[in-house]
């Protein structure tokens, strides 16, 4: 440039007569810098940021991370997009193709995951509709859920993560911990004749049964108790 000052190189000189002085321009080599962007949402540690990459001046610079976009393990129940020209939202994805003059930065982009709580009748009918979180974070069974099934002949004991016959687990309102894949609860059910109780005893239908055998025994043994006092084994008037 004729300007010794000038931070832009001119594209062309014209020559004057008796010549003339020009200058060299110098720039530095563009620099392409990383920014992982943690999440809000993410109070962990964030993996560790990739070196920087420096390039010629007008050139475009290649993607030295890495990071491979739907990659779920850099942080814990998120997905990586992808690296983007900025931190917000609506910024887009950062074109690799673009010939660098200045130096820029790129943004992660994350995704957080969820995981389902699925209700299985396991044996009864009805259904519920799945409860859904965040990935590593704590769901609320619903409070509706147990009334939500039925099973001709059983009551409704709880939750297990077992299908068929399982001790329970949670019931409605317990705390489930989600991790990185949906959870299925089965439902427990115990026959109406059943033991009601989970530490033993006799149910309800097997203590009236057994009160009514006890009163037909107790109308047995008075007669025959009659029959004795009578001293010839006969009922009274005979």
């Amino acid at each position: 440039n004729q300007d010794r000052n000038a931070t832009q190189a001119q594209a062309q000189v014209t020559m004057v007569e008796g010549g003339m002085t020009v200058y060299a321009v110098w720039v530095g080599n563009p620099v392409l810098t990383y920014d992982t962007n943690k999440p809000s949402t993410w109070g962990g540690q964030m993996p560790s940021t990739p070196a920087s990459v420096s390039v010629a001046y007008n050139t475009a610079a290649a993607d030295g991370s890495g990071w491979q976009a739907g990659d779920v393990s850099k942080i814990r129940g998120y997905r990586f997009l992808g690296w983007y020209t900025g931190p917000q939202d609506d910024a887009g994805l950062y074109d690799w193709n673009t010939l660098l003059t200045g130096s820029v930065t790129v943004y992660a982009h994350w995704q957080r995951l969820q995981a389902n709580v699925i209700y299985d009748a396991n044996g009864g009918t009805g259904s519920h509709a799945n409860t859904t979180g965040w990935q590593y974070s704590d769901v609320t069974v619903p409070g509706d859920t147990s009334k939500s099934f039925t099973r001709d002949g059983y009551v409704f004991k709880g939750w297990s993560l077992k299908a068929g016959k399982a001790d329970v687990v949670y019931k409605d309102g317990s705390q489930i911990p989600l991790q990185d894949k949906d959870i299925t609860l089965y439902a427990q059910w115990q026959g109406i004749h059943e033991n009601f109780t989970e530490t033993g005893g006799i149910s309800l239908p097997l203590l009236i049964a057994g009160g009514i055998g006890l009163l037909v025994m107790g109308v047995g043994s008075t007669v025959m108790l009659t029959r004795r006092m009578n001293g010839h084994g006969m009922p009274d008037g005979e």
